[in-house]
């Protein structure tokens, strides 16, 4: 089935999605316990800086909102809104951005299992483009080849996020091992 912009046009971009698998030397409970604080993720990703939740919710739980800053590589920052959508500890936790409109920008997951030894973790990170407004749609309107150079810089902040993620949570490992 052909999606469709709201002026009828083919959407090309909704469904569009970016991808990033990693196994990290964490196990999956130390790993969880950084990714559902979602109000860190300005401590590991390049691209989103800040994240404010905005509901009567105050962590990742399903229905919770939040308020996300976000950096991009031409040093402009955008705020965007999300809704958590889905937590299963230790497992998954998924969320959805929306534009000003309420339609799915995009939509973010981590997928966690337990990876070759009992102490790293494979973690599966996705982002999927909706029929939402979004940066890339502007984009798509005046640069020749938007699609392949944001998924490229998606996917690279993606990993980035991942690796710093492990570097967090094994430094706060060594700490609480120093500190007993």
């Amino acid at each position: 089935m052909e999606r469709t912009t709201p002026a009828g046009h083919a959407d090309l971009l909704a469904g569009t999605a970016v991808a990033v698998t990693r196994t990290l030397a964490v196990a999956p409970a130390e790993l969880w316990e950084l990714i559902a604080a979602m109000e860190r993720i300005g401590e590991v990703s390049p691209e989103c800086i800040g994240l404010e939740w905005t509901g009567r919710h105050h962590r990742a739980t399903p229905g919770a909102t939040f308020t996300a800053r976000n950096l991009f590589r031409d040093g402009v920052t955008r705020r965007a809104c999300g809704v958590v959508e889905e937590v299963v500890p230790q497992r998954r936790l998924s969320w959805t951005m929306v534009d000003h409109d309420g339609l799915m920008a995009s939509r973010w997951c981590y997928d966690l299992t337990r990876g070759p030894t009992i102490s790293t973790t494979t973690v599966h990170h996705r982002s999927e483009h909706g029929p939402g407004t979004t940066g890339l749609r502007h984009a798509a309107l005046t640069e020749p080849h938007p699609v392949g150079r944001r998924c490229g810089e998606l996917a690279a902040n993606m990993a980035a996020t991942l690796t710093k993620m492990e570097v967090a949570t094994r430094r706060g490992s060594q700490r609480i091992e120093e500190a007993s």
